[in-house]
């Protein structure tokens, strides 16, 4: 709209300086001067030339043409700022994760560990896993790395048991130490853990009675994991 309006006012001013510029006199040659000259052909009428008005007087043609000039300015000039408008917007809009982490009361540090054991006893360690993050989680515990050890020709890992609780008395796993599956940890009212939800895991590790001399100074060891997935 700025440049119609621009346009509009360079073409008003054209004509008011066309047409009131200071009248040229005639151009004279010789003896004489310039003059228009009436030509008439048989059976054709040409229209006669306007005549040349006064010095200092306003041609009524004109005159008009300027007051039009100025209506369709101003014309364009209210089409430029009469215009209904609106305008909303939502600033800010985005999103943003959350955080699914958890903490382990022994993080790098074994569960237990015990040593002259013999066939029949058992060994208890106890540790506390924690969802710390602002997402509900679903938690499982695997064992890795399984290895056994020492002098003896025995593979004491083959042999060993264990059992798992929560400190709700739910029993998380119960059976061969070497072969747990990847096992689901429950939470405290369903199947996943709510944002600080923690929960304590007894483990206890039992050496079968009936082991013989092939497990004397033998070892076993093992990584225990805890996964959590949304």
């Amino acid at each position: 709209m700025d440049l119609l309006i621009s346009i509009a006012g360079l073409t008003l001013l054209a004509v008011v300086s066309y047409f009131f510029a200071p009248e040229q006199p005639l151009r004279t040659m010789g003896h004489g001067t310039w003059a228009p000259i009436e030509v008439g052909l048989p059976g054709l009428a040409l229209p006669r030339p306007r005549a040349p008005v006064r010095p200092g007087a306003v041609d009524p043609a004109a005159a008009l043409f300027v007051v039009l000039a100025v209506v369709s300015l101003l014309a364009v000039a209210a089409g430029a700022y009469a215009v209904f408008t609106a305008r909303t917007s939502n600033p800010g809009t985005g999103v943003a994760t959350g955080t699914l982490t958890m903490s382990n009361s022994k993080a790098g540090a074994a569960i237990f560990s015990a040593t002259g054991m013999r066939p029949g006893d058992s060994a208890t360690g106890t540790v506390t896993i924690t969802n710390s993050g602002s997402l509900d989680g679903t938690y499982t515990l695997s064992i890795a790395n399984v290895a056994h050890g020492g002098t003896g020709s025995g593979d004491l890992s083959a042999i060993l048991t264990v059992s798992i609780a929560d400190e709700l008395g739910r029993t998380v796993y119960a059976g061969a130490f070497a072969s747990m599956p990847e096992t689901a940890l429950p939470g405290a009212g369903g199947a996943q853990w709510a944002p600080g939800e923690a929960h304590t895991y007894t483990f206890v590790m039992t050496i079968p009675a009936t082991a013989g001399n092939t497990y004397q100074d033998t070892s076993a060891t093992a990584e225990y994991v805890w996964q959590a997935v949304q």
